[in-house]
């Protein structure tokens, strides 16, 4: 349906989170490192097409399932325990990614 919500993180961010958690956590300390930007995936379709100026047909399966109809993180111990907080949202995260696709492909 894409219906479906999502959270993504950008990688930048991802690999800071990834740093301070190495410095700053005794080893094997489980936390999540993400993003609290939800979004649909009819949502982040529309985000990318606009964004990437581009035009194409969605066609959605309805015959399959949903699957998981939310998948989003706690991120509340990663804020608590190192800090972590993600700088780039998921438009800007979508832009970036989209202009290194262009100038890559």
């Amino acid at each position: 349906s894409g219906n479906q919500t999502r959270s993504f993180l950008y990688v930048e961010d991802f690999a800071k989170g990834i740093i301070l958690a190495a410095e700053k956590l005794p080893p094997n300390t489980p936390i999540n490192l993400g993003s609290d930007e939800e979004v649909t995936m009819l949502e982040l379709i529309d985000k990318i097409k606009k964004i990437s100026n581009t035009s194409f047909e969605i066609k959605l399966d309805t015959s399959k399932p949903d699957g998981s109809p939310r998948r989003k993180s706690d991120n509340s111990l990663s804020q608590s325990l190192i800090g972590f907080k993600p700088s780039i949202g998921l438009d800007e995260g979508l832009k970036r990614t989209v202009t290194w696709y262009k100038q890559h492909s």
